[in-house]
C-alpha cells in the first residue's frame, strides 16, 4: 500500500492538485502507516523499495530501478 499511496502523492503533486507542503505532509502521514510483513521480500528488498519510492529523483531512475518497482509493485 505504501507504494500505490506514494504514487497517487506523486501524480496529484506533478499534476498541482496539491501543494508542496501537503504533498510533505502526507508522504509523513504515509510514512507513519505500520510497514505489511510478507514472507516474500527480504529486509534489503524493503530497504531498496522504500529507497526508490522515497529517497531517488525519478530522473535518476535506471531501468534496474524500474524493473525493481515493477517486480514488486503488485504487491504492495
Amino acid at each position: 500500500m505504501l507504494g500505490f499511496g506514494n504514487s497517487l502523492i506523486d501524480v496529484l503533486a506533478i499534476k498541482n492538485v496539491i501543494t508542496q507542503s501537503e504533498t510533505t505532509a502526507l508522504r509523513g502521514y504515509l510514512s507513519m502507516m505500520p510497514v505489511a510483513r510478507t514472507k516474500y521480500y527480504t529486509k534489503k528488498d524493503e530497504e531498496k523499495l522504500r529507497y526508490l519510492i522515497t529517497v531517488k529523483p525519478y530522473e535518476e531512475y535506471t531501468w534496474d530501478d524500474v524493473r525493481t518497482k515493477g517486480d514488486r509493485g503488485p504487491h504492495d
